[in-house]
């Protein structure tokens, strides 16, 4: 398969920030990105922009697989699915891509280490998860809390009072 070193999305809405693009490539595992162009997208005004990615290294997943098979072959796009209510539609990058758009696209590059960066991250969010998993259960062995109060809204605000009054206190 030919390599493919660039994507393009046509329709991003404008709340993503390059950043939070790139972090959500990678933390999917679908690729890191060397590089993200933003165009203002001026046929539907401010409410979406579009989007060309340099793609730095795909991640070795079968999603990213199955994405680079999507381009290449069918229809030639592929999809990206956010969320229940929210996908990209991503193609391959164009030729002459800036000859679509009126304005100057605002770049932004990413270096490896801002994916050791997100790594180091995702292992404090981890760590930070577990840490409250070791909490409760120290508030179980205590008798603050049972199974059967975590089940109603009430008990469950008590547990995060307790659970905030023991982390101020350790």
């Amino acid at each position: 398969m030919a390599p493919i070193n660039s994507i393009f999305i046509p329709y991003v809405s404008n709340h993503w920030t390059p950043e939070l693009i790139a972090s959500t490539l990678y933390e999917n595992g679908i690729a890191k990105t060397s590089s993200i162009k933003i165009y203002k997208n001026i046929i539907l005004e401010s409410s979406v922009n579009s989007v060309e990615v340099k793609i730095l290294e795909w991640m070795d997943t079968e999603l990213a697989y199955n994405l680079i098979v999507e381009l290449l072959k069918g229809d030639g796009y592929g999809t990206i699915y956010l969320s229940d209510e929210e996908f990209w539609k991503i193609y391959t990058t164009p030729n002459n891509i800036e000859l679509l758009f009126n304005d100057r696209p605002n770049i932004t590059s990413f270096s490896l280490t801002f994916y050791d960066q997100l790594d180091y991250m995702i292992g404090e969010l981890i760590e930070d998860d577990l840490n409250m998993d070791e909490i409760e259960d120290e508030l179980k062995v205590n008798g603050y809390y049972s199974e059967e109060d975590i089940s109603s809204n009430q008990n469950q605000d008590y547990l995060y009072e307790q659970i905030g009054n023991h982390l101020c206190f350790v």
